[in-house]
């Protein structure tokens, strides 16, 4: 049974669309940066402003992962009382983190196309170049918009534990699969947990309500009966799921 948690299909329904579109745009920069460079003077490519440019040129991207939030909030169960301030003040945290990320991209990509014409090397070699930079490869790319979108959805997620009385269990819900972290899947086994349970237990993995196991986790805590089931994971019942993870073997 594959894994169907409907905020999880979101999410990568959204990291994919907004990955397709920053791809083409590193493009789309190289091509229009290196003709002002090599058809004017390279050296006004100092003068510009690469995060105004980044901005105007991935307006599709921001609309995207803006209207992001409120289709990922409508697959997300609610169980607990969260108010409106708090909803709008990590919307307004995770935007700001994309677009951090964005501008730095826009200087990097200014610094390695403004080098490369300095060295005389062709539009298709700067490309490459580009490409080539950590962070801006697809799978980078995708992984860096799954791992905010998931940390506003635990983020959510956390707020309405807060609500839950201490004795209320919870479960690290997520597919188990090859991809899982071993961090993971130790939680994953944890079953149903109190708050303070679960910080003693796996605290030792750091701050696990907002980040899970880490960078591009797709897991979160979420209370027992806000309606996951251990099937959640990807199998039939609970039992499979912990043979997998013995073993090591996954469907």
């Amino acid at each position: 049974m594959p894994f169907t948690d409907p905020s999880l299909v979101m999410i990568e329904r959204l990291a994919d669309e907004i990955t397709e579109i920053l791809m083409t745009t590193q493009e789309i920069l190289v091509t229009e940066l290196y003709q002002i460079g090599t058809t004017v003077d390279a050296s006004q490519l100092a003068n510009l402003n690469a995060q105004s440019i980044m901005e105007n040129k991935t307006f599709e991207a921001i609309r995207l992962y803006n209207a992001g939030h409120p289709n990922l909030l409508a697959t997300m169960s609610s169980f607990g009382n969260i108010n409106e301030a708090s909803l709008r003040a990590l919307k307004e945290l995770s935007t700001k983190q994309f677009m951090s990320t964005l501008n730095n991209m826009g200087d990097i990509m200014l610094n390695a196309i403004t080098k490369g014409i300095f060295s005389g090397l062709s539009r298709d070699q700067i490309f490459r170049s580009v490409q080539n930079l950590s962070g801006f490869q697809d799978y980078q790319i995708r992984a860096m918009i799954n791992t905010q979108f998931s940390n506003f959805s635990r983020a959510v997620t956390t707020n309405m534990i807060k609500g839950l009385p201490k004795t209320a269990k919870l479960r690290y819900v997520g597919p188990i699969d090859g991809r899982t972290r071993d961090a993971c899947k130790e939680m994953f086994l944890g079953g149903a947990l109190t708050k303070d349970e679960v910080q003693k237990e796996f605290g030792k993995y750091g701050d696990i309500m907002s980040n899970g196991g880490g960078w591009n986790c797709r897991h979160r805590w979420t209370w027992v009966d806000s309606g996951y089931q251990s099937a959640s994971a990807g199998y039939d019942d609970l039992d499979q799921a912990k043979k997998a993870i013995k073993k090591d073997k996954f469907k």
